[in-house]
């Protein structure tokens, strides 16, 4: 008995000492692993000699070594790591760097192509795969397959794909099969990315070449905008048209004149810019016409210079009338409201109504005007400049509803019509 008694604590002291041995041993890995000396990774491999890591740390240190780098020695690295674990995927993207840096493009390949097959779902390992084959072996086609994953699973950072890898005559046939996944966000994202550099014809082109639902209205008002700032006015009117769909009046030449539904804040709907010391909101309980009218509440603290605005399309040489209802409730300073019509990229149209202020009962203004020649634009307006006198915080809230623009006769064909009309009538005798 007492001799198995002894055996049994010999065995319990072997047991510690490899124990023990083999924490001292695990610790020294994880230092040398951490610590990048030679002489300790070498040591430590000679330790773990299965360890896919510790060879692999070993590969990096002999690839970016700031002396005589040595691509061929940290291949062989990376080749041991692969052999301890053939699922190591930072050894399958540390070998195709190594090959490729040794000329061998087709083995680069192959083992890129195994890290892709084990990096799956991550965006950032596709960013790094499609830089890999476009910047060191020049595969574009290759390149595209991933930049269209990254695309997919990171939308919201597409724009660093097209920094990158779009060519500016490249056709835009090429980008919509190869590089842009069909969906909603990246179509969107290329769209909004065009806009953002201020590339007209191309966002023109592409959101001719492609399916609107895949284009978020988002996206189609930075576009209609940009054309508006470019004056090609026409074409913007032809997106405005297809953003209302039914909602828009063949014969009101203002849109969403009732605040029915949400502002767009673009195109050629409703801008309201945010201002401090002014809040914007729909009102149920106050309006003229619909449902709700658009009010706006300052706090009298600020000297605010705030429009709802919306450009229209016009004829030059036709006659229009502009009117909209407002009400004011307590408005303070003598710069009140008022409704205005100047053209856009042209001269010789501006028009302004009296000032509201204070406490004004619901109130139609109406102006009248005759568009000039070469005025294809007009912007409508109803707003409050800021006052230059030393009380001029703004308090108090005003209302707007009902706002039409209709096309009229010039007064000559009117006083035409009369006369024919009279022209016409016939005489009961009795």
């Amino acid at each position: 008995m007492g001799k198995k008694r002894r055996a049994l604590v010999i065995c319990a002291h072997i047991s510690g000492l490899f124990i023990v041995y083999w924490l001292c041993a695990a610790a020294f890995a994880d230092y040398a692993a951490k610590s990048g000396s030679p002489e300790n990774l070498a040591l430590a491999v000679s330790v773990f000699p299965g360890s896919a890591e510790l060879y692999y740390k070993s590969g990096l240190l002999a690839h970016y070594r700031a002396v005589l780098p040595d691509p061929e020695k940290a291949a062989w690295y990376y080749e041991k790591a692969l052999t301890a674990n053939p699922f190591y995927q930072k050894a399958w993207y540390g070998l195709a760097l190594a090959r490729q840096s040794m000329g061998r493009t087709g083995a680069a390949s192959r083992a890129m192509d195994n890290y892709a097959m084990l990096g799956r779902g991550s965006p950032e390992k596709a960013w790094d795969i499609a830089v890999f084959y476009l910047v060191n072996i020049g595969d574009r086609d290759k390149a595209a397959l991933f930049f269209k994953k990254y695309i997919n699973l990171a939308p919201e950072e597409q724009s660093k794909v097209y920094d990158l890898f779009i060519q500016e005559d490249q056709p835009l046939s090429n980008i919509t099969g190869k590089l842009l996944p069909e969906n909603e966000k990246s179509y969107s994202g290329y769209l909004r990315y065009l806009v953002r550099h201020g590339r007209v014809n191309r966002s023109v082109l592409f959101w001719r070449s492609v399916d609107h639902s895949l284009i978020d209205e988002k996206s189609a008002i930075s576009l209609c905008d940009l054309l508006l700032d470019n004056h090609r006015f026409d074409e913007a009117f032809s997106i405005s048209g297809e953003l209302d769909g039914a909602g828009r009046q063949n014969e009101d030449a203002i849109t969403n004149g009732s605040f029915e539904r949400d502002i767009r804040n673009g195109c050629m709907d409703w801008m309201v810019w945010d201002v401090k010391g002014a809040e914007s909101f729909y009102d149920g309980s106050n309006h003229t016409d619909g449902k709700r009218s658009l009010s706006i509440r300052f706090d009298g603290k600020h000297n605010v210079e705030l429009y709802a605005r919306q450009f229209v399309k016009v004829k030059p040489g036709a006659c229009y009338s502009v009117s909209a209802d407002m009400k004011t409730g307590g408005l303070t300073t003598s710069n009140g409201f008022f409704l205005d019509v100047a053209g856009y990229g042209c001269s010789g149209l501006h028009l302004r109504s009296g000032m509201l202020t204070g406490s004004t009962p619901w109130k139609t203004e109406v102006l009248s005007f005759t568009v000039p020649p070469g005025c294809g634009m007009a912007a409508i307006r109803i707003g409050r400049e800021k006052s230059a006198k030393f009380d001029n915080k703004l308090g108090g809230q005003v209302w707007i509803d009902n706002v039409r623009m209709l096309q009229k006769k010039p007064l000559r064909e009117h006083k035409k019509d009369i006369a024919a009309a009279r022209g016409h009538e016939t005489r009961i005798g009795f």
